[in-house]
């Protein structure tokens, strides 16, 4: 006959609070927990046009926005300093100029406090980003070949208890130009052509 083992738990002083782990020892265990997740999501079609002024592209970036105010970006409020944010994205669509010459980086918005970026370290003339546009095509077409990018799995840390907003925002290094997200840049009615879906998505993960 087989022995089963019964646990006591006692609920610890943290127990009423909402996303809490109870653990068998009654302390709260967020640690490794994923806590909360938010979304952004979007298949609709919408152009984001560079204003980089051509002298100097490599400062100008523009966020990835829908003709109104909606923006390829998600906002989350982390339950504590401690906690990672876990990033995913995928972007696809097309620019007036070739896949390689865009850049990709995030902007992370802190309510309240200051705006930094997730990118590659600077070094000298070198421009900062998480990458470029995967070519969808290994010559200037321009015109019906839609790329990709993805981020998967990025972990941040914000170390705040504040709204904080992830923004995917690009730049060209030819300077004034135009991204179509989810859409090819001729967007004519033509089964060779394709439409796409993008997306956000932030996970807060106890620390």
């Amino acid at each position: 006959m087989s022995t089963i083992k019964t646990t006591n738990i006692t609920h610890g002083s943290n127990s009423g609070t909402a996303n809490l782990v109870l653990a068998s020892d009654g302390t709260t265990a967020m640690k490794g927990h994923i806590l909360q997740v938010v979304s952004y999501e979007s298949g609709a079609s919408y152009e984001s046009a560079a204003v980089s002024p051509s002298s100097n592209p490599e400062t100008s970036w523009m966020d990835l926005k829908t003709t109104g105010s909606d923006f390829l970006a998600a906002t989350i409020t982390p339950a504590a300093t401690t906690s990672k944010v876990m990033i995913s994205f995928h972007l696809t669509g097309e620019g007036n100029t070739s896949d390689e010459t865009w850049r990709i980086r995030l902007s992370r918005a802190i309510s309240g406090g200051s705006t930094t970026y997730i990118q590659g370290t600077a070094a000298g003339s070198r421009v900062p980003c998480i990458g470029t546009l995967y070519p969808g095509y290994h010559g200037d077409d321009n015109d019906s070949t839609p790329s990709s990018f993805v981020v998967a799995n990025l972990v941040d840390s914000p170390s705040t208890t504040s709204a904080t907003t992830y923004t995917v925002q690009m730049n060209n290094k030819n300077g004034s130009k135009t991204f179509n997200l989810n859409r090819t840049n001729a967007n004519t009615d033509d089964s060779n052509q394709e439409v796409g879906y993008s997306y956000i998505t932030l996970m807060e993960i106890g620390g």
